[in-house]
């Protein structure tokens, strides 16, 4: 987390507690103080996050009376205070509940884009490498193209990340508008930024990902598997077949599970036998569920 200004910590052991009705430069400064002073930096890091279950006793108490603070600073309009109560209202209680909670998230980025608005540089450097094509995809209170324009204003405010992040952009296009000179390992790359959280894939990546395939990049044979699997089973079954005889034991055991689940008992066991001789971690265990329960209720969502 960035710091925001040097003389906060100063300041804010110069003010009293209890600051609803001081000046909201006061209250920036002793809510910045009571998190980044108080319970610091990496600890603020690691309850961002895994949530405010991390939090000790004594860490809560300066947690919440920081972002109490930091909330009037931001209502009043300060920018700093807008930029850093937006990094921190977004903690949730814990780690496996902090995608679903869609109103918390929203009130993070509402104040987020008050600050970049405001041509608060880090702001606009968070929002828009949201619109990379290899960042997940963020919403619903605004839709993935709609950050651009916040990483071409970080980059006008003088962001060397920003200006070396839409350079990246631009190469990325140009590659994949001509993608002849890129190596296999380059290709899979790409198409892994073209379609990475994104529903259904875009053909280009898919282009770019049976190109690496073919020429004979295991890596991109198993995604090739992944991404056929299971609308197209049989083209995932060529791409596993093709990257087991390359010597990948992940796509033999692929194999014994695609097999599995279009009913074919025979061939799976052979090739979970197969898998278990190679090394594979749970070979034996599928075989010995394969044996036990059959495939009637086998978990068919991947086959790797």
């Amino acid at each position: 987390m960035a710091a925001v200004d040097s003389g906060a910590t100063s300041l804010a052991r110069s003010i009293c507690e209890g600051l609803g009705t001081a000046s909201p430069d006061s209250q920036f400064a002793v809510g910045y103080y009571h998190l980044l002073g108080v319970i610091g930096e990496e600890r603020l890091r690691i309850i961002v996050l895994l949530g405010t279950d991390e939090l000790t006793t004594s860490e809560r108490e300066h947690f919440n009376k920081g972002t109490s603070l930091l909330r009037l600073a931001a209502e009043a309009g300060i920018v700093d205070a807008q930029y850093v109560f937006g990094l921190v209202s977004n903690v949730s209680q814990n780690a496996n509940v902090h995608v679903e909670n869609r109103a918390q998230h929203d009130e993070s980025e509402k104040w987020l884009i008050r600050a970049a608005d405001a041509d608060h540089p880090q702001a606009n450097l968070l929002l828009g490498r949201r619109a990379l094509p290899f960042a997940p995809r963020f919403g619903p209170f605004i839709e993935k193209p709609a950050y651009e324009r916040f990483l071409i204003r970080a980059a006008e405010l003088g962001v060397l990340d920003a200006i070396d992040l839409l350079k990246r952009i631009e190469e990325t296009a140009a590659a994949a508008n001509d993608p002849s000179t890129l190596t296999p390992v380059e290709k899979r790359n790409l198409a892994f930024d073209l379609a990475l959280r994104r529903d259904p894939t875009p053909p280009k990546a898919v282009a770019l990902m049976k190109a690496a395939a073919d020429e004979h990049n295991i890596e991109a044979m198993l995604t090739m598997a992944r991404w056929n699997w299971p609308e197209a089973p049989s083209v995932a079954q060529e791409y596993l077949l093709k990257a087991a005889e390359a010597g990948n034991v992940n796509a033999t055991h692929g194999l014994g599970e695609l097999h599995a689940c279009t009913g074919n008992v025979k061939e799976a066991r052979k090739y979970f036998v197969l898998a278990k001789k190679l090394g594979h971690a749970v070979a034996a265990l599928s075989i010995e569920e394969l044996d036990e329960w059959g495939i009637d209720d086998w978990s068919c969502q991947s086959v790797l």
